[in-house]
């Protein structure tokens, strides 16, 4: 006999974990903790009926429930009354209890919930906090302190409380109690004691292991996560499952409609119909528990072992309110079948379902369930269903508002703008075609706001930038592409495209109007984004167009989805593409649903199977195709590219670019003879691809070499590759052949090049920086291979070395010092002398001798540097006690944020030696001071050099070395940053001389990907405060393969322009390559390294990264944390600039 028990329970939240402890039982008093309140609810009944089935009928009094019964808070400190006097104060809990001792009097008695055996009675006149400390002095003396340890450290937190937990349990009879008596000898002849031994049988013993109980969940959930209710779909679940005899429901509809939230609000509707609210007690409501069918066969190897399984379950939930929640209901035809039996999952439950034995619900899509009616008419007849159509666009955005709301509860720090609400239905709408609302919407706001906010718990508001940052990285599209009101320029995307895929114009061309319709959404939202057939000779650039397409659409050739068509030429290539009854998810619709968003690639398409191409009619069409399984698998995201080369082995062209016209009309008239013409008609465009030609030989011969550059072998070896144009010219010439395109090319590079290359690694000996050439010999291709070396150090040593590691109150102690140093400069012969010079320059300028102009512009721009340097030492030193506050403040800021726990027993941290730290992202504190101090040093150094017209205008030339232009940027970035101002930037993009003025024309030159690039720098001194930059510069980041860049820092002359100096570089160049001149007198050659860089930029908008540095130049380290490159260059220029060359260490001595 089952009877329904309440117990009072004392409850206590760690963090997750929570930690129950029933009162008032006794010996049965029990204990548990488990991660999530229902867990650890459901385990205490288990040990709770446990206790009950072994407690005497008489003392099963204990576990009612002592009304009265209460928690009390008190802060006590107990002095325990033992020789060591030892204390224990703080907010304990005491559980207040009425007892019955007869006569119908109650007591109250108090204890410690963690030691229920030790009371005392509630007193009347002392306050409760003196009796307890007095009682728990006593009966506590004889306790160890990890006793007391024990029970003292959960002391009340203010997350304790007491609340009831109700179960039901069978307690034991008084006739169960007597003793047994010896079996007859009739006992054994049950009729089924199958039968008999399961009337015995308590609990659930299969549905536990197999499935999971929502309803366990959601007795524990608020409403708030459930959604709002849709009539009068909630109503017909509810009418159906919650009477007294309930019928098996499919809730059907399109994807994202609610089906799932709608059957998550059907489990709390249950426990409010089964009174849960009042009685609490999980054992007298309907469970619902979630259950796979491919669970139930799982693991089983043998005819005969699932349907066991299956009668197990049955006997779980026969005879008890339970309803089992489905998911995969729509495979309940086929999970089961074998090749040796045909018996599946829906043939078991068919008859169950039918006589209300088991209850059964689970959602599906239409298609889905036409498939479940195909494999098992009768048991799709058995359910009864319930359709649910989509929510209109005020439906979604009541729900989004709902949903909104319960975010920014969860997260105060959460905003959502108006504006996002629109964005997100208008997007939603636009990119998930496929799905329904209101999922598409309400999963999008769910995603969005999951990210937010940021790691710093900073407010974050949620508008449409954010959303369509998201949209960005979920589907792979460019913001480019989704930002519709920035303009989209066709010829950077056919530059893009053309980067990638050679001499193809008409095929770059189309692929490039598709992404414009995209961005416009031009597109049919019913079909593929595009269908195209890409035609043409082997090696000529298809699948590439397709690599190139994933990548700029998408974000990475990865979401390429790529299918060898010669490989579905049998009968079973249907089943391969889209499943059969023994595998139900197919190849093509398994990759299109895990991947909606990608470039759908039918390589060889004349070399599948007829049927193959009657399935296509349908994806060409509709935009969709259905699995085995019922599942639908969309491709209006997607890009669907058919290659073929039918017609182009017909004819052997002579060589490069012959006959050109004549293959592609072979081409065109095979293509139209094979294609059935609907399914011809469905392709938007064929794109032709024509033989390669001479030129464009050449520039795919770079771009594979540039790929076999950029191996492993080599990146991680730290050797850099350079080839000349005369070695290019050889490659293509000798390996290109027309009917193999560049795939005879990739041979010959990988049997000739790469053998070359692993050769001379193979011998040469070991280095840390190595550049490796390939040039045309006499005899053919050859490497040579040179070490590069390090720099010699500029100076012995620098007057602002000292400076370097000085704290804030050091450097705010020079700035006397350097004012001094700047009024001897104002005050010495040197500065008379130019001032008298200034006077003869005004002099002459003004009578007219245009020569003068020049210097006169350069002193007075020198007097007047020295006048804004002393304003500013003199405002510096003024504002000296205010900076120091301030940076005292900053720094125990700093020091509670960022400062680690300290391990006891374990040294602090300390920096490595001789390596300098510096942090600029609080500019205005040792920044200012230092380059306030260092500028004193420059003024000193330009003295002598003010009147020299060649130290004032420089060109900076910057020549990378491998693929890589992110280096290139960054330096551009940091000399824009120098001193002085950019003049004229001069580079080579496309085999072209390109000159701009400025800051725009340097971004232009970052963003061409030029092959080397000249910038004329003006300002006072220049050359001597950029002169050591002359060298290899090396980037060695720990994400992708390092980066060289040459510098020269060359005077610019009377006359000199960057876009000459680019011009004569590459005249040199080229007679160097023609003339076979040796690799120390190249223009192109590399020089001695004069600084390493380790460095990995951070994300847009994070915290700036450490950047080790090694300057050899300097002959010292350096470590900075920035957020760019260029951050890092400021602090050492000025430190170069103090500088102490031979000449000045003699007139020291003098």
């Amino acid at each position: 006999m089952s009877t329904s028990f309440t117990v009072p329970v004392y409850q206590r939240r760690f963090g997750g974990t929570y930690e129950l402890t029933t009162l008032g039982l006794g010996a049965a008093t029990q204990t548990r903790s488990a991660r999530g309140l229902p867990k650890a609810e459901e385990q205490l009944r288990a040990a709770l009926r446990s206790a009950v089935q072994g407690t005497p009928p008489v003392e099963l009094g204990r576990f009612d429930l002592k009304r009265g019964t209460r928690l009390e808070r008190v802060r006590i400190e107990v002095n325990l009354k033992d020789a060591k006097r030892r204390k224990v104060s703080g907010l304990c809990p005491i559980i207040v209890e009425p007892r019955h001792v007869g006569d119908g009097r109650t007591l109250l008695v108090c204890y410690h919930p963690a030691r229920q055996t030790e009371w005392f009675p509630a007193p009347r006149l002392e306050p409760l906090a003196d009796a307890a400390a007095a009682y728990f002095g006593q009966v506590w003396a004889n306790l160890e302190d990890t006793e007391i340890a024990a029970f003292w450290s959960n002391a009340s937190n203010a997350k304790d409380s007491l609340s009831v937990l109700s179960f039901n349990a069978r307690e034991k009879t008084l006739l169960e109690a007597l003793p047994s008596t010896a079996k007859g000898i009739w006992d054994d002849l049950e009729i089924d004691p199958a039968q008999a031994e399961r009337k015995k049988r308590e609990g659930l013993k299969v549905l536990p292991r197999l499935g999971t109980d929502l309803t366990l969940t959601a007795s524990a959930a608020s409403d708030a996560h459930l959604g709002l209710p849709r009539s009068p779909y909630r109503e017909q679940l509810d009418v159906l499952l919650s009477g007294k005899r309930k019928q098996s429901v499919v809730v059907v509809g399109p994807p994202g409609c609610g089906k799932s939230t709608i059957l998550r609000q059907l489990v709390a509707d249950l426990l409010v119909t089964d009174g849960y609210s009042a009685h609490k007690n999980l054992d007298q409501v309907t469970h619902v528990w979630r259950v796979l069918g491919k669970q139930l066969i799982a693991g089983m190897s043998r005819v005969g072992q699932w349907e066991q399984r299956c009668v197990e379950l049955l006997d779980d939930v026969r005879g008890r309110k339970v309803v089992l929640l489905v998911p995969d209901l729509h495979l309940f035809g086929r999970i089961g079948r074998a090749r040796d039996s045909d018996r599946a999952l829906s043939d078991f439950f068919r008859g169950p379902i039918a006589r209300g034995e088991i209850v059964m619900t689970g959602e599906c899509t239409h298609e889905q369930l036409r498939r479940l009616e195909e494999d098992d008419p009768a048991f799709a007849s058995s359910f009864v269903r319930t359709f649910i159509e989509p929510a209109s666009r005020d439906e979604t955005f009541r729900m989004m508002l709902a949903r909104a709301r319960e975010l920014e509860v969860a997260s105060p720090e959460l905003t959502i703008a108006p504006l996002a609400f629109d964005a997100i239905l208008q997007l939603s709408e636009g990119i998930f075609p496929a799905q329904a609302l209101p999922g598409k919407a309400v999963d999008l706001l769910v995603r969005l706001c999951s990210v937010q906010p940021g790691a710093t718990g900073a407010p974050q508001t949620v508008g449409p930038s954010e959303i369509l940052a998201r949209l960005a990285q979920d589907t792979g599209l460019p913001l480019l592409l989704l930002e519709t009101q920035k303009p989209l320029d066709v010829h950077e995307v056919e530059s893009a495209l053309a980067a990638r895929v050679m001499g193809q114009p008409e095929a770059v061309r189309e692929a490039a109007d598709l992404v414009l319709r995209i961005r416009s959404g031009l597109t049919d939202p019913r079909r593929p984004y595009g269908v195209y057939l890409f035609t043409g000779p082997t090696g000529t650039g298809k699948t590439e167009l397709a690599k190139a397409l994933a990548d700029y659409l998408y974000g990475t050739s990865s979401r390429l989805l790529r299918f060898d068509m010669s490989e579905l030429s049998g009968p079973d290539a249907v089943a391969r593409l889209i499943g059969d009854a023994w595998n139900p998810e197919g190849t093509l619709t398994s990759a299109a649903i895990a991947e909606p968003f990608s470039v759908v690639l039918l390589d060889e398409v004349e070399k599948a199977h007829p049927a193959v191409l009657n399935l296509l009619l349908q994806l060409f069409e509709d935009g969709r195709l259905t699995d085995a399984a019922g599942n639908t698998a969309s491709f209006v995201q997607s890009v669907v590219i058919m290659t073929s080369n039918l017609g182009a082995r017909q004819r052997a062209p002579v060589g490069f670019g012959e006959a050109a016209g004549g293959l592609m009309h072979d081409v065109a008239r095979a293509v139209r003879e094979f294609f059935p013409p609907e399914l011809f008609n469905r392709i938007d465009a064929v794109v032709p691809f024509r033989p390669l030609s001479p030129a464009v030989a050449l520039d795919v011969t770079k771009k594979e070499l540039a790929k076999l550059f950029t191996r492993p072998g080599l990146v991680e070896r730290n050797v850099f590759v350079q080839v000349g144009r005369a070695a290019v010219e050889r490659i293509a010439h000798e390996s290109l052949r027309a009917e193999d395109g560049a795939r005879s090319l990739k041979r010959f590079i990988e049997d000739r090049v790469a053998t070359l290359l692993g050769e001379e690694i193979a011998r040469a000996s070991g280095a840390a920086l190595k550049v490796m050439r390939v040039v045309d010999g006499d005899t053919g291709l050859r490497v040579e291979s040179e070490p590069l070396v390090e720099a010699k150090p500029a100076a012995l040593r620098y007057s602002l070395e000292p400076l370097w590691t000085r704290p804030l109150g050091e450097l705010r102690e020079r700035l006397p010092a350097a004012l001094t140093a700047l009024e001897r400069i104002e005050q010495s012969d040197r500065l008379a002398a130019l001032c008298e010079q200034l006077r003869h320059h005004l002099s002459e300028h003004n009578r007219g001798v245009r020569e003068h102009g020049e210097l006169l512009y350069n002193i007075d721009w020198m007097r007047l540097t020295i006048d804004r340097l002393r304003d500013r030492l003199e405002q510096l030193m003024i504002t000296s006690r205010e900076i120091q506050h301030h940076a005292i403040e900053n720094a125990f800021e700093e020091r509670e944020v960022y400062e680690p726990a300290r391990t006891p027993g374990k040294p602090d941290p300390k920096p490595r030696p001789g390596r300098m730290r510096f942090d600029f992202g609080r500019p205005g504190s040792w920044w200012e001071l230092f380059s306030s101090i260092a500028e004193t040093h420059m003024l000193s150094r330009a003295l002598d050099r003010v009147t020299s017209p060649s130290e004032h205008a420089v060109l900076v030339e910057l020549l990378p070395y491998g693929s890589g232009r992110t280096f290139l940027g960054a330096m551009l970035d940091a000399y824009a940053g120098a001193r002085g101002e950019i003049d004229t930037v001069a580079w080579v993009s496309d085999g072209k001389i390109v000159e701009d003025d400025g800051r725009p024309g340097l971004a232009h030159a970052i963003s061409a990907r030029a092959e080397v690039v000249v910038v004329k720098i003006v300002g006072l001194c220049i050359k001597d405060y950029l002169e050591l930059e002359t060298g290899t510069h090396v980037w060695q980041p720990s994400v992708s393969e390092p980066e060289l860049l040459r510098v020269r820092v060359l005077p610019a002359g009377d006359g000199l322009t960057a876009s000459g100096h680019v011009k004569a570089f590459l005249a040199a160049r080229e007679k160097a390559e023609r003339e076979d001149v040796p690799a120390e007198e190249r223009p192109d050659r590399l020089l001695p390294v004069v600084r390493t860089i380790r460095f990995d930029p951070p994300a847009p908008q994070r915290p700036a990264v450490s950047l080790d540095m090694e300057d050899f130049v300097l002959g010292m380290p350096y470590s900075s944390r920035v957020s760019t490159m260029a951050d890092a260059f400021p602090t050492l220029w000025l430190l170069r600039m103090s500088r102490i060359d031979e000449d000045d260490r003699e007139e020291a001595r003098q």
